[in-house]
């Protein structure tokens, strides 16, 4: 894309300019463009401040700034999991409801830089690129099942997250805790933080000042769903009033109960601690070799859409985290 200035342009800085120009991208994400040198002005890569002139000639190289910062691939993307698995859950001309698989990282970053989930959606949405994250609008972490929310123009990401900031957007999700838990329904509150000792975990704090210091209030409400007593297990409803990083799999190992399966916080070994019976060692190692992560499932949405209003959206449990369920329903029985 080439732009023109007239002769009578008046001095304004680059982003602004095309910002007011452009349709369906954001401030923020030309200014990642020219971080990358992605526009030029007459030939010339420019600094972000730069202020445009009369008859400058400005060049944007959008979509290859998309595929060099995310190397998209070009074939056979996912279609492995396209093909056992509906990942588009809703969409219309405003948002896509996604139901994310397990094994599958939502956002590029150190570590994951092919094969995410973003990938996917910026080849088969190519204009998602033009919006500030690509459209999305909240994360699930890498082996969390379930659905999350992406725009497709930049006034309804607005809208949406807006509906973040004042809480009106509610998330629910399905977990299989280890523990009995005392109460039917609860509140796990705390200031999260990086783990020290391990900074790809999540932790919750003290509450002083020192120790809280840096870090950011979190709040996840419980409800006990269904209880396996004898197998010391406990199916809970959640539902987030925050959204931090790890957050529910942070709080329940704060609470002494991880979520089964969870390596990263304790949960998948946990049974090694207590004094089981052999057939109960062995009942929890085939389903976790079955499970093979954190059982955690992020089963509805509650939001307001920009032009139905009130919408409720919800998908099944995956059928590894069901079978786990049904095998502890049937455990019990015999």
């Amino acid at each position: 894309m080439r732009i023109i200035t007239d002769k009578n342009q008046h001095s304004i800085r680059i982003d602004k300019f095309l910002m007011n120009k452009l349709q369906n991208i954001s401030r923020n994400q030309i200014q990642k463009f020219l971080k990358y040198g992605n526009i030029y002005v007459n030939n010339q890569i420019i600094k972000k401040n730069y202020k445009i002139k009369p008859f400058d000639s400005i060049e944007c190289k959008f979509f290859s700034s998309i595929k060099n910062v995310l190397e998209l691939e070009q074939k056979n993307l996912h279609e492995k999991i396209m093909n056992n698995m509906n990942i588009i859950f809703y969409e219309d001309k405003d948002i896509i409801i996604v139901n994310k698989p397990s094994n599958m990282v939502v956002h590029p970053g150190c570590g994951n830089e092919k094969n995410t989930l973003i990938h996917y959606m910026i080849q088969h949405h190519p204009y998602l690129s033009r919006l500030d994250r690509f459209g999305l609008i909240h994360r699930l972490d890498k082996n969390t099942t379930g659905l999350l929310v992406f725009a497709k123009n930049i006034d309804t990401q607005k809208f949406l997250k807006k509906q973040f900031q004042l809480k009106i957007i509610r998330r629910k999700y399905i977990a299989l805790v280890w523990g009995d838990l005392k109460n039917e329904k609860g509140h796990i509150k705390g200031f999260i933080g990086r783990n020290p000792k391990n900074r790809k975990k999540m932790m919750v704090f003290p509450d002083n000042k020192e120790m809280k210091k840096n870090k950011k209030y979190s709040v996840t409400h419980y409800k006990v769903l269904e209880r396996f007593k004898d197998l010391y297990l406990t199916c809970v409803s959640c539902e987030l009033e925050t959204g931090r990083t790890h957050q529910i799999r942070a709080h329940f190992k704060h609470l002494g109960n991880p979520i089964f399966g969870d390596e990263d916080y304790g949960g998948r070994k946990i049974f090694m601690k207590k004094r089981y019976k052999k057939k109960y060692i062995k009942f929890f190692d085939d389903c976790l070799n079955l499970l093979k992560r954190q059982a955690l499932h992020a089963i509805s949405l509650h939001l307001i859409h920009p032009k139905y209003g009130k919408c409720f959206f919800s998908c099944p449990i995956p059928n590894d985290f069901d079978y786990v369920i049904q095998q502890c329903q049937q455990f019990l029985l015999q």
